[in-house]
């Protein structure tokens, strides 16, 4: 697992739609869903329930969001106190 999948995943997350998420993200929407995916292989559970164009999270992707924000605002924090 990366850092970048985490992101990818919330951005994924946030839009309910890969392609908006990836426009976003300034990537091609195969390259985030194959980024989603490997995550969702390496963790063992599937993150989104998918429907049609539409992806809603599960409950494993709930938590999961749950648990990364904090995690990611602390690395974002961590930089600006190192340079302090």
């Amino acid at each position: 697992m990366e850092i970048q999948q985490f992101r990818y995943f919330l951005a994924a997350a946030r839009y309910e739609n890969l392609t908006k998420a990836a426009e976003d993200l300034h990537i091609a929407q195969p390259a985030l869903s194959q980024s989603i995916k490997r995550l969702e292989t390496e963790l063992g559970v599937s993150l989104f329930d998918r429907k049609n164009h539409r992806i809603e999270l599960n409950e494993q992707g709930k938590l999961l969001k749950k648990r990364l924000i904090p995690i990611l605002e602390s690395i974002a924090n961590l930089k600006d106190e190192l340079r302090e």
